[in-house]
């Protein structure tokens, strides 16, 4: 799993420091209804860097409340918990989108509400991201085809 997500990271350009925590979380926790390990992978790494571009330094957003960089809402103790442990950062954006998609169907609720044209789009955008960037990364880079 853990070079599936650094085929991924890479693909983006994105920073490989929340690779060892996606890895860890997917390899332990449930996905999100209706997904595999492999596809949870993919939403996350494209959830973290939409929301931070995967940065481990990112400032809070939403008046405050969403913490680390998968912008999850937090406060008081949780909040500075999830911003000093990747692996809890990342668990808690697992555990938002399994509640997303148990509620509403979908990712919808991640990024904002079940309800609305804006959310629903912004959710089906980021899981056909989450497919393409999946697909890329079991494709050989021109690099890697080159004998």
């Amino acid at each position: 799993m853990i070079l599936l997500i650094l085929a991924m990271l890479a693909r983006l350009g994105a920073p490989l420091a929340f690779a060892p925590a996606i890895a860890f979380v997917v390899e332990h926790d449930a996905p999100p209804a209706g997904l595999t390990p492999q596809e949870g992978a993919a939403l996350l790494i494209v959830y973290g860097w939409q929301e931070s571009q995967l940065s481990p330094n990112v400032r809070r957003g939403d008046d405050g409340r969403a913490v680390c960089a998968f912008q999850v809402h937090a406060d008081g103790a949780r909040a500075a918990a999830l911003e000093a442990s990747p692996v809890a950062c990342v668990r808690a954006a697992y555990a938002v989108m399994r509640a997303s998609q148990a509620l509403c169907g979908d990712l919808s609720g991640y990024c904002g509400a079940c309800r609305g044209a804006f959310p629903r789009e912004l959710a089906r955008r980021r899981a056909s991201d989450a497919v393409r960037l999946l697909i890329l990364s079991h494709q050989p880079t021109t690099k890697e085809a080159t004998p």
